[in-house]
């Protein structure tokens, strides 16, 4: 006895789809969020929630769901950044040192680096060491930049390893 199947084209159109990650609803992009969650994910940032305001501040970056919106992305690193938020702090880090939603600042983008580093956020550590390496928003220190190098790279970083290898042995 044969089955037969039928498949209607409501039916296929659902099997290339992804969920959305708050609601569970499918859609057929590569949006992590449908766009009536994004509405709820920003009234529920404005209400304090400061993990919510990370994931809206990227989701503005990139532009997902909610068109790329880097003044608004800036925002929302800095209230997630204000609440500790690790992640966050990096991003607001990254906006200042290229100027993404905010006017390019190097001393600030070095101030957040070292907020981030004292989380022990591995980037922000190796992006710290390279801020000592140029002096880029602040004064040229190569031994503080060593120093950050050879912390990341106990922490696993193969490229903060590899640079302390040839710090310190640049033969």
């Amino acid at each position: 006895m044969e089955t037969k199947i039928n498949i209607s084209d409501k039916d296929t159109d659902i099997v290339n789809t992804k969920n959305c990650k708050y609601c569970n609803k499918p859609f057929t992009d590569e949006e992590l969020w449908c766009k009536e969650c994004i509405n709820t994910l920003e009234n529920l940032a404005k209400s304090g929630n400061a993990n919510l305001m990370f994931h809206l501040a990227i989701c503005y970056r990139n532009g997902k769901r909610t068109g790329n919106n880097l003044e608004k992305s800036f925002y929302w690193f800095h209230k997630a950044a204000e609440n500790n938020i690790k992640e966050a702090i990096f991003g607001l880090a990254i906006c200042y040192e290229n100027g993404e939603g905010t006017e390019k600042n190097l001393e600030k983008a070095f101030h957040w680096y070292q907020k981030a580093a004292e989380k022990d956020h591995i980037k922000a550590i190796i992006n710290l060491a390279v801020c000592y390496e140029d002096g880029k928003g602040t004064e040229k220190n190569l031994e503080k930049a060593l120093h950050l190098y050879q912390k990341a790279a106990k922490k696993g970083d193969i490229i903060a390893s590899a640079s302390t290898r040839i710090w310190i042995n640049p033969d």
